[in-house]
């Protein structure tokens, strides 16, 4: 049964935010700038404009990193109320990404993409039996250097349906009993 549709991530989607560590290196370069144009100092300028330089090409990697990933759910068996719902989530159309989370639910799993593939087991909690939606699929990049987040979430549009588990030994006891009659 496949869930996801498998539509290549547009890159107006994609947000990017700053870690702690990035909002620490915005101060730094801030300070360094300031630090330069106060005592007149030209290596200081130019430090701080290196270290401004390197934080642009990492939110453009990370960004990069993420822009025109295919993304497919796919569900791997069968699931009962009470149990666990077995997903695949296959990641295509790269040649080669680095680090990607990915996370539904309470279930997380980074991986990575080799000759334009990647897939991730997860794992996601079925507790009561009728129709299920699915909580939102979310991929995350921080690479290469950690100082942003490059991510988005994907709300899955799917129900799934999930009956009793057969091997209750009551459900097993009412059946024979109906049967019998």
């Amino acid at each position: 049964m496949s869930i996801g549709g498998g539509e290549a991530l547009h890159h107006a989607r994609l947000m990017i935010l700053p870690t702690p560590f990035g909002l620490f290196w915005a101060v730094l370069v801030v300070l360094l700038l300031l630090l330069g144009i106060n005592y007149e100092n030209s290596l200081a300028h130019g430090l701080a404009f290196w270290l401004f330089s390197l934080a642009l090409i990492s939110i453009f990697r990370s960004w990069r990193n993420l822009a025109g990933v295919r993304v497919k759910l796919a569900a791997d068996g069968e699931a009962y109320a009470g149990g666990e719902l077995r997903l695949v989530v296959r990641l295509s159309g790269r040649l080669r990404a680095h680090a990607i989370d990915v996370r539904l639910g309470d279930s997380k799993q980074r991986l990575e993409i080799h000759a334009g593939e990647g897939s991730a087991p997860l794992g996601l909690s079925v507790a009561v039996r009728g129709q299920f939606t699915l909580p939102t699929l979310t991929l995350e990049s921080r690479w290469p250097l950690g100082w942003c987040v490059c991510g988005l979430g994907l709300p899955l549009i799917c129900r799934c349906s999930f009956i009793r588990n057969l091997s209750c030994p009551l459900h097993h006891k009412a059946v024979a009993e109906r049967l019998s009659k």
